[in-house]
């Protein structure tokens, strides 16, 4: 089965084992749902093509392709070692798996075949912001543990009244006593790039709320500074919301000096200062988790699911054989220096929830309206 890369490089997929919600390339806010999960190692992402380019069948041009694998097996390796911000994180025995998967990748005849070949073995890095892209080709991505969305597009129907859309990816409502919601279902720039001009539309209807619900439950990330763009409305003065490390193979650590992340307010603009809350689930990860950082370090409650724990900023690397592979090059932190990879962000009010729970209502949902409202 195949994994499914979405735009931003997150992987994605239509389907889950116990499914709470599913997405469609083509659909609009309530349908676009992003899972996190699938069993396999492959994958082609929305809209992407595929290709399917026979095989050299000349000696001359098989010893070609075996020269140009050999080398870029070299380079995969070298930028593993140099590049690749998380290679110690799991403790993994790199030259051991390189050398179990080098006549495997050695023989592949296509640069498709090389990709899906060097995915299989980047798998054990358990890393989402791992890929490959072939030229012309397919994006590969690597494997993720199965995760549910902690949300229901069709119980939000029931709850949810007053509703406007902004644009593909942000719609607004009223929920119980008069609290705003506002579902922001990705930070993409390619569908939401119009999220930073339009949430001040949302902040000024929502003028006269009692407080406001802020639902990023479906949200794998995208664009940071769009993100940044909505959480600034929210703060008065500068927050350090994280930290970060480069990855600098000269540097005595391996590492640059860890750097705060800064969050400062929107100029010009009065900051919302009803009692809000953020919505977290476990597909969330990547810049939707550096948003929700944000929103707490500006005061806002986090209620929801565990995160999922990845952010990387991916970077190219040409293996100089038709394959790029993408890796990250940061080490993120939470503000007071704990890591986020691997290991997510607590919300300030835990709500576990089962497929069960969801069928006809929202526990989530009710929590929030609880700590708005108390």
């Amino acid at each position: 089965m195949l994994i499914p890369v979405g735009q931003n490089g997150t992987v994605a997929s239509s389907l889950t084992r116990r499914p709470r919600a599913a997405i469609n390339c083509g659909m609009g806010i309530w349908w676009r749902v992003v899972a996190l999960i699938c069993a396999g190692a492959l994958a082609v992402g929305c809209g992407g093509t595929s290709s399917n380019a026979p095989p050299t069948n000349t000696a001359a041009g098989a010893v070609n392709v075996k020269a140009e694998n050999v080398t870029a097996i070299r380079m995969l390796q070298e930028a593993i070692d140099n590049r690749y911000s998380y290679r110690d994180r799991l403790g993994l025995d790199w030259p051991a798996l390189f050398k179990n998967a080098q006549t495997d990748l050695e023989t592949a005849s296509t640069p498709q075949e090389f990709a899906e070949r060097a995915a299989k073995l980047l798998i054990s890095a358990k890393d989402v912001h791992i890929w490959l892209d072939v030229a012309g080709g397919q994006r590969v991505g690597t494997q993720l543990p199965p995760r549910d969305v902690n949300f229901n597009k069709d119980v939000l129907r029931t709850i949810v009244r007053d509703v406007k859309r902004y644009g593909a990816c942000m719609a607004s409502g009223r929920i119980a006593d008069n609290i705003g919601y506002v579902l922001i279902d990705s930070w993409t720039q390619e569908r939401c790039g119009l999220v930073d001009t339009e949430f001040s539309k949302v902040i000024a209807d929502m003028s006269n709320s009692s407080g406001l619900v802020l639902d990023v439950r479906p949200n794998t990330g995208g664009d940071e500074q769009i993100a940044r763009s909505v959480a600034q409305y929210f703060t008065d003065g500068p927050v350090i919301y994280a930290k970060r490390e480069m990855r600098d193979a000269h540097a005595p650590s391996g590492f640059t000096p860890k750097e705060d992340i800064v969050l400062t307010p929107a100029q010009g603009i009065v900051a919302y200062h009803k009692p809000t809350v953020a919505l977290t689930g476990p597909v969330n990860m990547s810049s939707n988790e550096a948003f929700l950082l944000m929103m707490r370090a500006a005061g806002v409650k986090l209620v929801g699911e565990k995160t999922l724990g990845a952010s990387g900023n991916p970077q190219p690397v040409d293996l100089g054989n038709a394959v790029t592979v993408y890796l990250p090059s940061w080490r993120a932190y939470q503000a007071d220096g704990s890591p986020l990879e691997g290991v997510g962000i607590t919300p300030d009010v835990e709500v576990r929830t089962t497929a069960e729970d969801l069928k006809a209502k929202d526990p989530v949902i009710d929590a929030a309206v609880a700590v708005v409202g108390g």
